[in-house]
């Protein structure tokens, strides 16, 4: 499987990307598609920490953090049963194909053992006994349609067809800013040992703007947007895991 980082474009550009035309037409209920106010709000934070007119800077953010990928994928591709180590929520849209995803709430961290461990499409329960207590849910996202998951739960995914493509976005809540913000810092400290990117001056001073950003963001903000979306039918088919 491919998986790349997506630069400093604005969601607005990322989310019209049609894919390549050799590989699979591009459905026609994504020909205009548009991310929901609430999936592209990082747009404005990200260019007060980096400085808008800074995309080298801001192109390091997105790329070393893996803020924004675009996953290209054959049948069988995937990712193993894990839990991110940002402690961030995320979101996924299916561009073509179809996507198996295996979700679990972080409450049942204590019957997956460790990442990577417990097949969920297939646990070998005489090894892993104790995931057979644990409750989660098994659902295809199709072409079109976007997944979420709140910060950590468990995830594990599967192509079902040879040619996949999906978009996926990290997401700042009001829920996760202080676990994000205790992983940025710990990435940006040289006497730890390095997870997600090695340590930047440029890329952890930007970061420390971020977090004092988000300390003094308006979450009800976001919330406004959740309920515009919402009134004109954009958050209509979403549940809560």
């Amino acid at each position: 499987m491919c998986v790349a980082a997506c630069s400093g474009a604005p969601w607005s550009q990322i989310a019209s990307l049609p894919p390549p035309t050799s590989l699979v037409p591009l459905p026609s209920n994504l020909a205009h598609a548009r991310f929901a106010r609430r999936y592209s709000s990082d747009d404005d934070w990200i260019n007060d920490c980096f400085d808008k007119e800074d995309d080298i800077n801001k192109d390091n953010f997105l790329i070393r953090t893996h803020w924004r990928m675009m996953l290209i994928g054959q049948k069988g591709a995937g990712m193993f049963n894990h839990k991110d180590t940002l402690q961030s929520s995320s979101f996924q849209t299916q561009v073509a194909g179809r996507k198996r995803w295996h979700i679990c709430h972080d409450r049942e961290s204590k019957y997956l053992y460790k990442a990577g461990m417990v097949n969920g499409f297939a646990p070998d329960y005489d090894k892993y006994p104790e995931a057979l207590k644990a409750t989660c849910f098994d659902q295809i996202v199709g072409t079109g349609e976007m997944i979420y998951y709140p910060k950590n739960y468990w995830h594990q995914t599967r192509n079902l067809d040879d040619v996949t493509i999906s978009v996926s976005g990290t997401l700042v809540t009001q829920e996760n800013t202080a676990g994000i913000t205790k992983e940025f810092r710990r990435e940006c400290d040289t006497t730890q040992r390095v997870r997600i990117f090695q340590p930047e001056t440029r890329l952890c001073e930007g970061l420390e703007k971020c977090f004092k950003i988000w300390r003094e963001k308006s979450w009800e903000e976001d919330l406004a947007a959740k309920l515009e979306d919402v009134m004109r039918g954009g958050g209509a088919e979403e549940r809560e895991l």
